[in-house]
């Protein structure tokens, strides 16, 4: 017997899952960018995530999307 997987059992994959260096900012320069840690922003693979940058850290929820035709989040 088979099972037809739903949209909460599938597991999907995402290009954009992984963890990404903010190498430029239009309103702060790379000093405030990296005060604490490196500045970055994760997508994990369950919809969840986080940034840093400067003084600022903040959790995050996500979902991937199309956006001209393009993958997007």
């Amino acid at each position: 017997m088979s099972t037809i997987p739903n949209e909460n059992s599938a597991i999907k994959k995402s290009q954009f899952v992984g963890r990404y260096r903010i190498t430029s900012m239009e309103l702060w320069d790379q000093d405030f960018v990296d005060a604490e840690v490196p500045g970055f922003i994760e997508f994990k693979k369950n919809g969840l995530g986080e940034f840093h940058f400067g003084n600022v850290r903040c959790d995050i929820d996500w979902q991937e999307t199309e956006r001209d035709d393009k993958p997007a989040v």
